[in-house]
């Protein structure tokens, strides 16, 4: 019984955290999905206490090194420039320390206890298509929530419930390969409508970082493709269908699509030759990175806090910034995963985490070989890491790479799940 009840809390998060939204606050989209995480969290927690003679936690040396960053977050917070800040977060991030420390028990919890059923697969096809279709309706001027979208501008950057494009892409990257890969080797057509749905939503974001998150999962279900021949017609209609959707959306926004994903090549080569202004490209990340890896060099092994490097940025480039914009802009995120927690929490604490992630993919890796079911998070996972050099860790979308990392993880998620029934 509280096996289950852990199950249906993890499909509650699922399902909750990208979609919930209080329209009328002034923080409509962070402060929510955190308290909803917290909630839920908490929940867990108690079921977990109350049942610990059955519910055995493993300890592995994979549980150990995600604990060791966690102390690593836990020490930097001492040392941090704002210690409030680093625990709780700022408005409109909620990525303190209490997160990301939730983050961390919401894979323990999916790597010990989750077990893939009907209501995690309803949660994700909800969250998912319900998300995507509302991209879609702001993108095309419809926009009921929130009334931003009052009519149709082919370069309107929809955001839907996740509360940014960037982060929007980020989320349709780690869910769409899920839904692909259910198509590829199931057949079943209601999978290729969800991939399409998705794929539409991704493109009309018009962030490049999903893009090349997009560009990763291409190339992964090639190499999936030549191993497994069983799945060639469905591959097929899968890539064509997807290429459909390319020339008719930029078709639609006369040629902005192609654009968008052709300015990453030119801007890779401005940032490679070093041109005039190159610091600019990527909207402004290389300026943001090079500043970065400069106060990383300042404290390199406790970083700045959680939370604190709009405060550390400003301080340290406030005039410089001010001459180049021509007003100060606050960079509270590196705009990159890897140096983001660099600069916040040390590298020390990156070394961790990317210990922690790469053992985590290997055993996603060991255990897609005795199960296809395990591959569509790999993938998933895979694409959003290459998405996350160039984006940041948002509370809308982190709970799910977390959990889909517990999946990865966890030997046992599909063990007694009859294939016929979920997909």
């Amino acid at each position: 019984m509280a096996l289950k009840q852990i199950n249906y809390l993890l499909s509650f998060v699922l399902l909750g955290i990208p979609l919930l939204v209080i329209p009328s606050a002034a923080n409509r989209f962070s402060y929510p999905k955190v308290i909803l995480l917290y909630l839920i969290f908490g929940l867990m927690v108690i079921i977990y206490l109350k049942n610990r003679n059955q519910l055995k936690i493993e300890e592995d040396k994979l549980t150990y090194l995600l604990l060791l960053y966690l102390i690593t977050l836990l020490f930097t917070t001492i040392f941090s420039v704002d210690p409030y800040h680093s625990i709780v977060g700022t408005d409109e991030r909620e990525e303190g320390l209490l997160a990301l420390f939730t983050y961390g028990f919401l894979f323990i919890f999916t790597k010990n206890f989750f077990r893939f059923n009907i209501y995690h697969m309803i949660a994700l096809v909800l969250a998912t298509t319900l998300v995507s279709a509302y991209a879609l309706s702001q993108h095309f001027g419809f926009d009921p929530l929130f009334e931003q979208f009052t009519e149709r501008n082919i370069h309107q950057r929809p955001y839907s419930t996740i509360g940014n494009p960037n982060f929007l892409g980020a989320f349709l990257v780690l869910t769409l390969p899920v839904f692909s890969l259910f198509f590829l080797k199931t057949k079943k057509i209601y999978h290729l409508i969800f991939s399409l749905l998705i794929f539409s939503a991704l493109i009309i974001t018009y962030t490049r970082s999903a893009m090349i998150g997009f560009v990763m999962t291409v190339l992964l279900l090639i190499a999936y493709r030549l191993i497994e021949p069983n799945i060639k017609k469905e591959f097929r209609s899968l890539l064509l269908s997807f290429t459909i959707i390319i020339v008719l959306l930029n078709s639609y926004s006369h040629g902005f699509v192609a654009e968008r994903f052709f300015s990453i090549s030119s801007e890779a080569k401005t940032v490679i030759s070093k041109d005039e202004d190159y610091e600019r490209t990527g909207s402004n990340r290389i300026y943001i990175w090079t500043k970065t890896l400069a106060l990383i060099k300042e404290r390199p092994l406790t970083g700045y806090g959680l939370e604190n490097l709009g405060t550390v940025f400003n301080a340290s480039y406030n005039e410089e910034t001010i001459e180049r914009f021509g007003r100060l802009i606050t960079f509270d995120k590196a705009h990159n995963e890897y140096l983001h927690i660099a600069v916040t929490t040390g590298i020390p604490s990156l070394l961790f985490y990317l210990s922690f992630l790469i053992i985590v993919l290997f055993k996603g890796v060991a255990h897609s070989r005795h199960d296809w079911r395990y591959l569509p998070f790999l993938i998933g996972v895979a694409a959003y890491l290459v998405q996350a050099f160039f984006n940041i860790s948002v509370i809308s979308v982190a709970p799910l790479f977390w959990i889909f990392l517990g999946i990865l993880a966890n030997p046992f998620v599909f063990k007694s799940t009859h294939k016929d029934i979920l997909f």
